[in-house]
């Protein structure tokens, strides 16, 4: 079920080149290897995002593979969506919480590779997620900062230097 050909290629991964989402669920199924690299680290996901297939891509999602895996030239699914115009992959990826500032061995992200390409909607897409992860951790960060606060507005100031680590 694992075997590569010369190349690399498993049966999931060929099944996920051609978009057979059935094969795909039966192999899932079956416990295959869902991250098994091909010989230019190529993965299923990788070929499921080039290809555009949200199906294939939302059981390797829903499977648990690495999306964060990338090809010897640095590219990750998300990349590769972005690069290929691929709003719903993308899009996919981006909910499954994939980190969109990975870099290819050029320093280029998917954000680049969006833009150069002129794939603006995807570009604005990425622009507008690295917004609300921006945000959201200014936020963590001050919930932290306040909380800090608190702990020691409720400790009496004279029991610091006892409660506080030299």
């Amino acid at each position: 079920m694992d075997l590569q050909r010369e190349d690399g290629c498993t049966p999931l991964f060929i099944a996920a080149e051609n978009g057979h989402a059935v094969v795909t669920k039966q192999l899932i199924e079956a416990r295959c290897s869902i991250d098994r690299q091909t010989n230019n680290g190529a993965t299923p996901l990788c070929i499921a995002a080039e290809k555009g297939d949200a199906s294939v891509t939302k059981q390797l999602l829903e499977a648990c593979c690495n999306m964060h895996l990338q090809m010897e030239n640095g590219a990750t699914p998300l990349f590769i969506a972005a690069q290929n115009a691929h709003a719903g992959v993308t899009n996919q990826l981006i909910e499954a919480r994939c980190n969109i500032n990975i870099p290819n061995v050029h320093g280029s992200t998917a954000l680049h590779a969006a833009e150069r390409m002129g794939h603006t909607a995807i570009a604005t897409l990425i622009r507008n997620t690295r917004q609300k992860i921006a945000k959201s951790v200014a936020r963590q960060v001050e919930e932290e900062r306040l909380g800090l606060v608190s702990l020691l507005a409720a400790v009496p100031q004279e029991d610091w230097c006892r409660t506080w680590p030299a």
